[in-house]
């Protein structure tokens, strides 16, 4: 953090100017900051390197990833006994009736 604190006073006309520089700081990733006062307006700009301090504040914070997954499953579209008993019902007669029409086909022919 870069620091400045200063007394702005103003003279008769309404031009604002530096009166005393109080507090003129470096921070420790940021160089000095450049002072223009113009016309009653303060311009300061202030010049950081980023990757520094992103590559400092990475090793310091590091975010905890978890993966606390857990499956639940849920059955849908289960089927009712009814169903089930129908369906058992229905595999029987698909395999009686194919093998009752052949039994009957073939003792018919046998009777002629």
């Amino acid at each position: 953090m870069a620091l400045i604190r200063a007394l702005l006073e103003c003279d008769s006309i309404g031009q604002v100017y530096i009166k005393n520089l109080l507090d003129y700081q470096a921070g420790n990733r940021l160089k000095p900051p450049e002072i223009n006062l113009r016309n009653n307006v303060l311009t300061v700009i202030s010049q950081s390197d980023s990757m520094q301090i992103y590559l400092t504040l990475k090793d310091r914070y590091m975010e905890k990833q978890t993966d606390d997954k857990t499956t639940e499953y849920r059955y849908i579209n289960v089927l009712s006994r009814w169903q089930k008993m129908r369906l058992w019902f229905a595999n029987i007669l698909m395999i009686i009736l194919p093998v009752a029409g052949i039994l009957y086909i073939k003792f018919n022919f046998i009777k002629k």
